[in-house]
């Protein structure tokens, strides 16, 4: 697994290879959309595949034989980085009797556990403009800095008997975001001059502005207020470009296990896996249409199994599970001054229900 191209070192995203799979994420019919405080927003965390025609939800994913899936969108979790994976299977047809939920595919990952030898082994991944080549055309380097780095280590407390196993990867990226364009009331609009709209305009009480000439003194407190945190210019159209800026997406996650074996027959496991992502939100400078909401999400799966060969034709497997994912998001609005945007702020007087 280590040895294959993972996009953010993510096994998860080997399903894409069974046949009848696609990325339903990026598709033209994407079946996992993005949200604001739901699921993790960095791409290529979580994965959305859709194996032989299926829908959101159509996949199930289990982590060590415990659900990991994105409960709101239906889609896999962040799984551990493929140092931390022992074992991967895709089951789109004939499942089991013990596969239930799904229609589409069965995903299955199973962690490293220690072996009676201690092993470890470190990493970085880097990927930095310093060290791109410029493009062709435009002569600029992909703006692009990444840094992937962690370890893993795994070996005896007891030889034959308890075995322990841990895991830690952290992303650090810095993106860039390209420049847009948008569309705010220009000059001669603030200053009460909307003769270049070709549309009569009039006043609540129906009468005409002449030459759509509006009074200044007549405008929202509010709204000139708001417009204090919009860029300004004099196209006739009021069109204005957003600069580009730097995304930070930030993340980290760790895997434990262990498992002791009282007799060749019987054996227990308890893993953890944690992941957090973390986007910090964006001010804009000033500048509302240039800010940007930040992304919080965090992971958490456990398990505990128990596992009995009473004979050779008869297993008795115990086993419970933890999932949990918890997402928020925080606005990037921030007034000129520095403070917080809201309608109290901006003047308005809301009543309390």
């Amino acid at each position: 697994i280590v040895e294959l191209p993972l996009d953010g070192r993510n096994p998860a995203e080997l399903v894409y290879v069974a046949p009848g799979a696609v990325n339903g994420a990026t598709s033209t019919n994407a079946i996992g959309l993005p949200g604001s405080g739901s699921g993790f927003p960095n791409q290529g965390q979580e994965t959305a595949a859709s194996v032989n025609g299926s829908r959101m939800g159509g996949v199930y994913y289990m982590l060590d034989g415990v659900t990991h899936m994105d409960n709101y969108f239906q889609n896999a979790n962040p799984f551990p980085n493929p140092d931390a994976t022992q074992e991967f299977r895709v089951i789109t047809n004939n499942f089991d009797a013990q596969y239930g939920y799904t229609s589409g595919a069965v995903v299955s990952i199973a962690t490293r556990s220690g072996t009676n030898q201690w092993h470890g082994v470190g990493f970085e991944f880097l990927r930095n403009n310093v060290l791109n080549a410029t493009d062709f055309f435009t002569h600029i380097a992909d703006p692009l800095k990444r840094n992937q780095f962690g370890g893993s280590v795994g070996g005896p407390i007891k030889h034959d008997k308890l075995f322990v196993f841990g895991n830690y990867q952290a992303t650090i990226e810095h993106i860039a975001i390209a420049s847009s364009s948008d569309f705010v009331p220009n000059n001669n609009m603030l200053n009460g001059d909307f003769s270049q709209i070709p549309l009569q305009l009039h006043d609540p009480q129906g009468v005409p502005y002449p030459n759509n000439q509006i009074p200044v003194s007549s405008f929202s407190p509010i709204s000139l207020k708001l417009e204090q945190g919009l860029p300004k210019t004099s196209d006739p159209n009021g069109n204005v470009v957003l600069t580009g800026r730097n995304q930070i997406n930030n993340g980290q996650e760790f895997t434990v296990r262990s498992d002791y074996y009282f007799t060749d027959k019987q054996h227990i496991s308890v893993r953890y896996f944690w992941d957090d992502f973390n986007r910090p939100a964006f001010n804009g400078n000033g500048n509302y249409l240039n800010s940007d909401r930040s992304a919080l999400a965090r992971s958490n799966n456990g398990d505990f199994d128990y596992t009995w060969s009473i004979r050779p034709n008869l297993v008795n497997d115990f086993r419970l599970g933890y999932n949990r994912i918890n997402s928020t998001t925080t606005p990037g609005l921030v007034q000129p001054d520095g403070k917080p945007l809201s309608p109290e702020a901006l003047g308005a007087n809301i009543p309390q229900l």
